[in-house]
């Protein structure tokens, strides 16, 4: 009798660790879409979107899919950048380190619209947006005064893919 319950004991906490595994996954997977969302919007100020993140922190891979950055206001296109997959194989040992070690990066058909009108382009306002962003002041403070930031973190990639890209060139109403 005591046997019979410790085995169903044991079932049932194996079963309720396999929920709590899927369940923290998931929640760990939508934490990083909202952040991405959130934090690359208030940073580029233009709404980005990530269509699903798919992320294991025990093995330190991950995929990012349907990820859509809007453009700018006052240009026409809706997106500066769209990527449809980004495939990531992170060292998992790195991250408690000085230096973030990516194996590899995997970008699968990535479309950039390049546009260029009388106030400039698309991408030179996008990275106006992030220099006076409230989020990147603490780092560029540094940077003036050529010391790290104690959240400063190297980040080194051993490979990038890019595969099938498209860069759509626009001037003053001409496309290229």
């Amino acid at each position: 009798m005591l046997i019979k319950m410790v085995k169903k004991l044991g079932i049932f906490f194996v079963l309720l660790s396999l929920v709590a595994y899927f369940f923290g996954a998931y929640l760990v997977n939508q934490g990083i879409r909202i952040g991405i969302e959130a934090w690359g919007a208030q940073v580029a100020q233009t709404k980005i979107s990530l269509g699903s993140v798919n992320v294991s922190l025990l093995s330190g891979t991950g995929t990012l899919n349907n990820l859509k950055v809007t453009n700018p206001s006052d240009f026409e296109q809706e997106y500066i950048l769209t990527l449809d997959l980004v495939d990531l194989d992170i060292q998992t040992s790195s991250l408690i380190g000085d230096t973030m070690i990516i194996n590899e990066i995997y970008i699968k058909s990535p479309t950039i619209n390049y546009e260029k009108n009388r106030a400039g382009t698309n991408l030179e306002v996008l990275l106006k947006n992030i220099k006076t962003s409230k989020n990147s002041n603490k780092a560029e403070s540094f940077d003036r005064t050529g010391e790290d930031s104690p959240d400063t973190r190297n980040v080194m990639v051993k490979k990038l893919i890019i595969e099938n890209g498209i860069v759509n060139i626009e001037f003053l109403g001409t496309t290229a």
